[in-house]
């Protein structure tokens, strides 16, 4: 009797222990889904983080900034710049923040320190930095590296003054932005071969020659950019009734 009974729960047994495995099924693949959404949401946040790493110069880069270079022991000015030449913004022009290589740069402190992009959200500066990468060539201030000044990240681009960027976005029309660009890639790039041929034909393979042939080059920049103005002072001695006198004759040239 007691074994006839035992037998009649049997299906009972057998349907809770199916739907038990059922539900522990479930709840496997339930976990499972999740720990690979968080797998794959490290392997992407790790991904962003070395790609931004990349980004950043070697400590041990030509990257001059500066503010550190004018206030410490080996003083370091600007060099002579064309757009130094150029007062008819009226306004105070922009200053680079760093050099690296020849190349002015332009700084722009995020506030992502160095510490905390194993931590922080990196997508969006990961994403940011490669929409800026993809749209170099349709930006007037190209995007060009991120560098680390103490615990912070410096976002660097190409430096340009203020006012001549204000002026390519309020007087150039949107339309002609692109072509404009395009032709200022043009002749830079053959500028660049201009002046590398001029060194070669010359055999300028010596730095006094080099220096030299670099205050040259700039000298006709402004020249031909109609933003030089000198002045000429020189004495001219003249005699009146036996008296001798000086006379300061000043020319002043502009182009």
């Amino acid at each position: 009797m007691e074994l006839e009974g035992a037998t009649s729960i049997l299906p009972e047994l057998e349907r809770v222990i199916e739907e038990d495995g059922q539900t522990t099924r479930d709840s496997i693949r339930q976990a499972a889904g999740t720990v690979i959404q968080h797998v794959d949401r490290v392997i992407e946040r790790m991904d962003s983080v070395v790609r931004i790493k990349a980004e950043i110069l070697p400590k041990k880069s030509d990257l001059i900034w500066y503010d550190e270079a004018e206030s410490g022991d080996n003083h370091k000015s600007k060099k002579f710049r064309l757009w130094s030449l150029d007062k008819s913004s009226g306004t105070h022009q922009s200053e680079p923040d760093a050099i690296y290589e020849g190349l002015e740069l332009s700084a722009t402190r995020l506030k992502e320190t160095y510490d905390t992009l194993q931590r922080s959200n990196v997508e969006d500066l990961d994403e940011d930095l490669r929409e800026m990468k993809f749209h170099r060539l349709h930006d007037v201030t190209p995007y060009f590296g991120l560098a680390k000044r103490g615990n912070h990240l410096e976002r660097l681009h190409e430096y340009l003054p203020s006012a001549v960027k204000h002026k390519f976005y309020t007087d150039i029309p949107l339309q002609i932005r692109l072509k404009v660009l395009r032709v200022t890639r043009e002749i830079g790039q053959e500028a660049y071969y201009m002046v590398l041929d001029r060194i070669i034909q010359q055999k300028a393979y010596t730095l006094p020659k080099l220096y030299l042939m670099e205050d040259m080059e700039r000298a006709m920049l402004s020249l031909q950019s109609e933003k030089l103005n000198a002045t000429f002072a020189f004495y001219l001695p003249w005699t009146i009734n036996t008296i001798d006198t000086l006379y300061e004759v000043r020319i002043c040239t502009s182009r």
